[in-house]
């Protein structure tokens, strides 16, 4: 598995993500966030982890389109897979605008997770995330 995490405020959605997962032999443990995090603590856990998958709850839209910008200028190349309770078609609108490519829905199955990875790894290997690297240390 490639480093990922799933940020989501709603617990329950992120831990049965993370067991469909863990069936396809796909996140060892992917960190759960359980809140949608401030720029300066996205920006550590993008350094820390060298993240390339973002799962994201576009539950609150507007939290998850300034994630996704700010990831963006960040860390090109970062992949986002939304991820929400139910299909508005809303929804689903606002999260393509906001760039996000895949998106799954509760319950998640294997068959449809197991794709967005796939489609998420093609991308990877064509445009892999830019991390700064420094050799600063503090």
């Amino acid at each position: 598995m490639r480093p990922s995490i799933i940020i989501s405020p709603d617990v329950d959605l992120a831990r049965s993500l993370n067991a469909v997962l863990e069936e396809l032999g796909q996140a060892g443990g992917a960190r759960i966030v359980d809140s949608y995090p401030t720029a300066s603590e996205l920006s550590r856990l993008l350094r820390s982890h060298a993240l390339e998958i973002i799962f994201i709850n576009v539950e609150s839209m507007e939290k998850s389109a300034e994630i996704t910008s700010f990831v963006d200028q960040q860390v090109p190349g970062v992949q986002f897979i939304a991820i929400h309770r139910n299909a508005d078609p809303q929804v689903l609108l606002e999260t393509m605008r906001s760039g996000v490519r895949e998106f799954l829905t509760a319950p998640f199955e294997k068959q449809l997770v197991a794709e967005a990875m796939t489609r998420a790894y093609e991308q990877l290997e064509k445009r892999p995330p830019e991390h700064k690297i420094t050799d600063q240390v503090f």
